[in-house]
């Protein structure tokens, strides 16, 4: 089974003039798969599994999970359609990232496969 992920990122600039750019993937990935490479060689995401029409995603402690105080857990199910947000306020850059799972496939592989790709900048 594979997990068709929308990933939206948005970047700012922690100085003047503040400049936002935005970007938004679409990928597909395996269960056991990590995929989001982060400047330090891991990976933001980890799909940990596939259950009815929603997954299991592990996260990165670099990233925190907008909305809830010191989580315990590193660990988020994900429904069809719904998404949540992550920020690094550690990075040159302010970064969001917004993730959601938009299709679950009957497909093989074992590598996470960019599907699209789409750039804008404001």
């Amino acid at each position: 089974m594979q997990a068709v992920f929308e990933i939206q990122e948005m970047s700012q600039d922690w100085k003047p003039p503040f400049k936002k750019n935005r970007s938004t993937k679409t990928l597909s990935v395996s269960e056991g798969d990590s995929f989001e490479p982060l400047r330090d060689g891991n990976h933001l995401f980890t799909l940990k599994g596939i259950h009815g029409n929603r997954v299991l995603l592990a996260y990165n402690r670099l990233y925190t999970l907008k909305g809830y105080e010191h989580p315990t857990e590193r660990q988020i199910w994900l429904e069809m359609n719904e998404g949540k947000s992550f920020s690094s306020l550690w990075d040159e850059n302010g970064i969001t990232k917004t993730i959601y799972l938009r299709d679950l496939k009957a497909l093989g592989g074992s590598e996470a496969t960019q599907l699209a790709s789409e750039e804008s900048a404001q």
